[in-house]
């Protein structure tokens, strides 16, 4: 006879669905928020100046155990975007990279373009025939299997618990190359490493296209913006709990981080903060709560409140930065949150 299952499985299982449904719910909300804006944010970029743009906050927020390497295309490769979210791509994609590996590696963007025929446009899903940019994201690390690989752009199925994994950034990563017209191929084997392969239509008019200026690194781009201040970051999903201190962390700043309100009140009360970073939505207390307990108790802490709902989403007055961000919108939003007596002697980054 079967045996039914017990309390603690069902309520690991309840959890799991929650926790997917929550993302599923993150994913579904920016790709309506661009489904709204996209058309009046899209321009046309030369999509190697932006990506030689972003390229040292890359470096810097992967680490210094890993090495980027940016093969360069030899003329302009024009596309129509939207900058924010393409990067928000590549970003997601040079993350994934980095957890393939246990303890550093390389990993490899490249950026060239392609003519995609009736024949190749049939091997691939949401392909079609035309002239198409692609940038891939390549590393040598642990690699996926079939099963995994075939589910890998699913937006309910992650392997974060397991080495290697893919996680819930593949499938933001597909939306939003799906939003611009493009489409996703990918290869892996095990213990061989992954290659990631966007492809964006190209611009008819490539004189349309921002010149190609590259920026060389400054403080806007070497991830010096703070000067140590501390910041305390409150968010459940432990992915993006580490990857916005990790952001922070690459930009200047202390940072301490802690998965709940309850952690958050304990840690407020006996550490003093220059500003906290709290995720809208957690279990058992939202951030406006937390707000209101710590101001009740007689801590004075500004708060910066991260969400993935709409414009009008509830923050009771509070600062709102919208998910998903860059690390460019993160620092602009701290620097202007920041008490002016712990940022007097910064200087302007912007």
């Amino acid at each position: 006879a079967k045996r039914a299952p017990s309390e603690e499985g069902a309520g690991k299982a309840m959890c799991q669905i929650i926790e997917c449904s929550r993302s599923a719910g993150n994913l579904i909300g920016e790709l309506l928020d661009f489904a709204e804006d996209g058309q009046r944010m899209m321009r046309v970029e030369n999509l190697s100046t932006v990506i030689e743009n972003k390229l040292s906050l890359l470096k810097t927020l992967v680490g210094e155990k890993f090495e980027v390497n940016y093969e360069r295309p030899l003329s302009p490769v024009s596309v129509s975007c939207d900058q924010n979210l393409l990067m928000q791509a590549l970003t997601n994609l040079v993350q994934n990279a980095r957890e393939s590996y246990a303890d550093g590696g390389a990993i490899t963007i490249s950026l060239d373009t392609e003519n995609i025929d009736e024949v190749v446009s049939s091997l691939h899903m949401g392909a079609r025939p035309g002239n198409f940019a692609r940038l891939r994201v390549c590393d040598s690390g642990f690699g996926m299997n079939r099963d995994i690989l075939q589910r890998a752009f699913d937006p309910l199925f992650t392997t974060k618990s397991t080495l290697g994994n893919s996680g819930l950034g593949l499938s933001i990563v597909h939306s939003i190359v799906r939003a611009h017209g493009g489409f996703l191929t990918a290869e892996s084997h095990p213990g061989k490493g992954t290659t990631i392969s966007v492809y964006l239509p190209l611009t008819e008019n490539a004189a349309q296209a921002t010149s190609a200026v590259v920026v060389e690194p400054t403080q806007t781009t070497s991830g010096i913006y703070g000067h140590n201040e501390r910041i305390l970051v409150v968010e459940d999903e432990p992915s993006v709990r580490e990857l916005v201190s990790s952001m922070l962390s690459a930009l200047g700043y202390n940072v301490t981080s802690c998965a709940c309100g309850n952690d958050a009140l304990g840690i407020a009360t006996e550490q003093r903060f220059d500003l906290m970073l709290v995720d809208m939505i957690m279990p058992k207390m939202s951030a406006t709560e937390l707000i209101s307990k710590l101001m009740s108790g007689g801590v004075t802490l500004p708060s910066l409140i991260m969400t993935g709902y709409g414009p009008g989403a509830e923050a009771d007055g509070q600062a709102v930065i919208r998910k998903p961000f860059d690390i460019e919108t993160l620092a602009q939003a701290i620097k202007t949150q920041l008490p002016k007596a712990a940022r007097a002697n910064q200087p302007e980054p912007f």
